[in-house]
């Protein structure tokens, strides 16, 4: 489903920018936020339509930590996508507890990120 809309979570904007080119270049249309508050504010506002197939989220951000971000919307009983799970520290045991999809470790490639995004997008 390469077609699919994806939201990206991440404060580094060198990060951001580049997974974000690298998906839309695979033909993913891309929304992404450096700011974690924003993209709660955002993901709440759009549940009801279901704007996204698939949502990556990194975990060390100043304002908001994404595991942080993952338990406010499950909390508040918001419909989500698969959410993947990004991270430059091995957090995995911490992680599982979030019924989050998938972890992907940084660095990685964007070759990697789409393989993940396709086995949950198209149930590969």
């Amino acid at each position: 489903m390469k077609n699919a809309t994806i939201l990206i979570v991440d404060d580094e904007m060198e990060s951001l920018e580049t997974i974000s080119l690298g998906l839309e270049l695979k033909g993913y249309t891309v929304v992404t936020y450096n700011n974690p508050v924003e993209a709660l504010e955002e993901i709440r506002q759009s549940a009801a339509g279901n704007k996204y197939n698939l949502f990556i989220i990194d975990i060390e951000m100043p304002q908001l930590r994404g595991d942080e971000l993952i338990k406010s919307l499950r909390q508040e009983n918001i419909p989500l996508p698969p959410i993947i799970i990004m991270t430059g520290y091995h957090e995995s045991e911490q992680l599982k507890n979030l019924e989050c999809d998938d972890i992907i470790n940084k660095p990685t490639t964007i070759n990697t990120i789409d393989e993940h995004i396709s086995r949950l997008v198209n149930n590969d």
